[in-house]
């Protein structure tokens, strides 16, 4: 699990010293990694079911 930590956080310019003198003493790399992946996959099927709904709608009211 330690050995992913450096690979998925590429967004950060940040070296591992930075990052953990920054970062809260409980928080670990890898959690707020999750918490991104969470975060966007969420927000990817949120809008994905906007854009559903949207078509759906429009679709019936065409028809009708």
């Amino acid at each position: 699990m330690a050995d992913f930590g450096p690979e998925l956080r590429l967004s950060s310019p940040r070296t591992d010293g930075t990052n953990a003198q920054q970062e809260p003493a409980g928080r670990r790399p890898m959690n707020f990694t999750t918490g991104e992946i969470l975060a966007l996959v969420g927000v990817g099927v949120f809008l994905g079911g906007i854009v559903a709904a949207y078509m759906i709608i429009s679709r019936k009211k065409g028809w009708m």
